[in-house]
């Protein structure tokens, strides 16, 4: 085989391999894009900040022990959001709390959202106990 028909079907091979592919819908984006701006900078410095304070907030709701009906939906909401690993320790010195009290229920959600939140953090809670505070 000779160089000539080497070259010529390497080359036809490379051209068989190109396909019509369809441009990305980014463009060239991530290409050219450049540092944020020093506003975009002081609007994340912002977020940084005000997200800080409001864990700082949260933290503070929880070691409030006063209301244990509202300490408990605090945690339920954390945990529902999925920020809960923000406030693991305050989260569970509440629940101390919580599984400490003295808790008489009036309804079966409380009982039920105390029984959850319980059982979810390891302590072992038995259905009757939980019973026994719907009887009051």
């Amino acid at each position: 085989m000779s160089s000539q028909c080497l070259v010529a079907s390497v080359v036809e091979e490379v051209a068989r391999k190109t396909s019509g592919y369809h441009p990305s819908v980014w463009g060239d984006y991530f290409i050219t894009h450049v540092s944020p701006s020093s506003e975009a900078q002081d609007n994340h410095a912002w977020m940084k900040e005000r997200s800080r304070e409001l864990r700082e907030q949260i933290k503070s709701m929880l070691q409030d022990y006063s209301d244990l009906l509202q300490t408990m939906q605090l945690i339920d909401a954390i945990q529902l959001l999925g920020v809960d690993y923000h406030f693991e320790k305050e989260i569970s010195e509440a629940l101390s709390k919580v599984y400490d009290a003295d808790f008489n229920t009036h309804g079966l959600s409380e009982a039920a959202l105390r029984f959850r939140l319980l059982r979810q953090h390891g302590y072992n809670i038995s259905p009757g106990s939980i019973l026994q505070s719907l009887r009051v």
